[in-house]
């Protein structure tokens, strides 16, 4: 019976260190990843803008806030969350691990709605660009706050896990104030992204509908001229013939009306006799969309921006939900166990994911930032990415 007994705690001990050795090694990879990819994706990202001037506009400063907060991510808290990993890490590291944790955490969240709350506003009011200067300013400004605040607290409500003994409950800050500020910014950033998709939808819908005509009282004298052009001008007509150069083989898919200023009366009396003195000048000119070409339009601006949504929720969702339901689970059940605890570990980990992630996310869906990395990438000799770079950004 006793040697029953002592092989079952034998077992389970192996059990249990299996395991054990197991989330160590899956938290390991991760934050190395996590380190080896977002250090220098998120260096990437500042030095572009610092070095591009196109780039260094307020549009952009929200996401140079999320790169900078990812870099203080990857440069300060994941070394530290590795070192607490593989070996035990002294109070004030541990103190300075969980104050960094706390910070970019909520900075990166906060940051995150900021950016989907300023994308709606530049959409849906694109010519309102009075205030969008002082609002970033705000935007900055209380994001740094309420993170040092939150920071705070975390640290005010880790003391016990700080002592050096095992704690006997779960940390109060991730349930109580992790979670529901996460809760908060997914809603405003779901609520926002949707808001956003159905004014571009609605825009294209009434574009496609209305089309665009020219005015009739115009239209009709410069299709006649078009259509039966005058063999000898006439000094009835307001307008002149158009050059040659436009009836010369067939008409393009896109066409484009010129409407010609009427001429003073000294140039017609000096072109009565068969010698133009003044030239013509443009005042305006309308292209015509076929209605093939307008859908095609609508459907790939809807597009990219599922597309770049679609990103941005999984990204956000897969990073957290983890976390959110052990912490939830631990706030529930009020327990210790050895299992939730490395769950949590690894949850947090996880967390760490994003700050790798959102570089390709924020900066490499965007143009401006494809074409720059495209001339990093040709200027490497024998670079296999050089040529997709190229197809890419023409």
């Amino acid at each position: 019976m006793e040697e029953c007994a002592f092989r079952n705690a034998t077992d389970a001990h192996c059990a249990e260190a299996a395991s054990d050795r197991l989330f160590f090694l899956f938290n390991c990879a991760v934050l190395a990843f996590t380190l080896v990819l977002g250090l220098p994706g998120n260096l990437w990202v500042c030095w572009l803008v610092l070095r591009t001037k196109s780039l260094r506009t307020f549009n952009n400063a929200l996401l140079v806030n999320l790169a900078a907060s990812d870099l203080l991510k990857c440069s300060v808290d994941t070394p530290l969350f590795l070192l607490s990993l593989l070996r035990r890490a002294p109070v004030p590291v541990g103190a300075l691990h969980r104050f960094t944790y706390a910070l970019c955490s909520c900075v990166q969240l906060l940051t995150l709605v900021g950016v989907s709350v300023e994308r709606f506003q530049a959409i849906a009011f694109p010519f309102q660009t009075d205030r969008r200067k002082a609002r970033v300013r705000l935007w900055v400004f209380s994001i740094w706050a309420c993170g040092f605040i939150l920071a705070g607290v975390s640290s005010a409500l880790s003391k016990e896990a700080l002592s050096g003994e095992p704690p006997r409950s779960p940390d109060p800050f991730g349930p109580y104030v992790l979670v529901p500020v996460w809760g908060l910014s997914l809603t405003v950033i779901v609520v926002h992204y949707v808001r956003i998709f159905k004014v571009v939808r609605r825009h294209r819908r009434k574009v496609v509908s209305r089309g665009v005509r020219p005015r009739p009282a115009v239209s009709g004298g410069i299709w006649s001229v078009w259509r039966d052009p005058p063999a000898a001008p006439r000094s009835g007509l307001p307008l002149r013939s158009l050059p040659s150069a436009g009836r010369s083989g067939p008409p393009p898919p896109r066409r484009t009306v010129l409407l010609v200023a009427a001429a003073d009366a000294a140039s017609a009396g000096s072109s009565a006799g068969g010698s133009p003195v003044g030239r013509s000048s443009i005042v305006g000119a309308v292209c015509f969309l076929t209605p093939g070409a307008k859908e095609r339009g609508k459907k790939r601006m809807e597009g990219k921006l599922a597309q770049r949504f679609g990103y941005i929720i999984i990204a956000f969702t897969l990073s957290w939900v983890p976390m959110v339901v052990v912490l939830v689970m631990n706030a529930i059940w009020k327990d210790t166990d050895r299992l939730l605890m490395q769950l949590e570990t690894s949850a947090m980990v996880l967390t760490c994911v994003q700050a790798a992630v959102d570089p390709l996310i924020y900066t490499l869906v965007t143009r401006q930032f494809r074409s720059e990395l495209g001339k990093i990438l040709s200027s490497i000799p024998g670079c296999p990415l050089k040529s997709r770079s190229r197809r890419r950004d023409p």
